[in-house]
């Protein structure tokens, strides 16, 4: 069974990592996790978030949603508290 990351995003990620998510106790770890949980392995393999432009879009499990954004949403909810 799916679990959408954040709210009317489309992105979705199993239960398993859901569970894991919620019991996180730092935003880091959370961001990690739904990583993990939203991307296969081998697009984060040939991904680059932070090193600079990026040649390739990354490729979410799910056709709808921006990825990215929406585990930015959910990290920074869980970080100031508002909600998870």
């Amino acid at each position: 069974m799916q679990v959408e990351v954040f709210p009317n995003s489309g992105v979705m990620c199993d239960r398993l990592t859901w569970s894991k998510a919620k019991h996180c106790s730092m935003a880091s770890q959370l961001a990690c996790t739904l990583l993990l949980g939203v991307f296969d392995t081998a697009t984060l393999l040939q991904s680059n978030l932070k090193g600079g432009a990026n040649k390739r879009r990354l490729k979410c499990r799910t056709k709808e949603g921006d990825c990215l954004d929406a585990i930015y949403i959910q990290t920074s909810l869980c970080y100031l508290n508002l909600n998870f």
